[in-house]
């Protein structure tokens, strides 16, 4: 529990993880001997693995993106590639930006209710390895807007402490 509400706490601990995360993954040694969030990871992951084990449930969840404008292509797959916080509330993740909306189905994503140092924010938190289908994709002259769908996962070194 202290794991989930330091991760959403108004610090640069999600930021440090995000980065760290998305270069974790470059080779063994790499990963081995400089990413500094192994168990910290572990514990988020723990969180996620427990959440499913009871009923298979998916969310639909959003998550605003400012000062971006993500573009991709219908019928492709593609991955967060980090821990991604996200809102079951499209409002609340528009609070964020809307340069970039997606609405997303998560399979794998985690209930942080009564986690969450943000309560209001009914977050989800999806993990790096998750993989989603793009089912559509649309400009607006608001920003761009993407519809993800669950597709499974991807695990270089299934959460192995390699």
């Amino acid at each position: 529990a202290i794991v989930l509400m330091a991760y959403t706490m108004n610090s640069s601990l999600h930021l440090q993880l995000k980065r760290a995360t998305s270069t974790s993954g470059i080779s063994p040694e790499h990963y081995r001997h400089k990413f500094s969030f192994k168990y910290f990871h572990f514990y988020l992951i723990l969180k996620e693995w427990q959440s499913s084990r009871g009923e298979h449930k998916c969310y639909q969840v959003h998550r605003g993106v400012k000062d971006l404008h993500i573009e991709a292509k219908v019928g492709s797959r593609v991955r967060f590639g980090h821990f991604t916080s996200t809102s079951r509330h499209r409002s609340e993740a528009e609070k964020f930006g809307n340069e970039t909306l997606f609405t997303v189905t998560t399979c794998l994503g985690a209930a942080m209710q009564g986690f969450s140092y943000h309560i209001s924010e009914k977050e989800v938190l999806i993990p790096p390895y998750e993989i989603f289908l793009v089912k559509s994709f649309f400009q607006t002259w608001q920003g761009n807007w993407l519809h993800l769908h669950s597709v499974g996962n991807s695990s270089k070194y299934q959460c192995q402490l390699v």
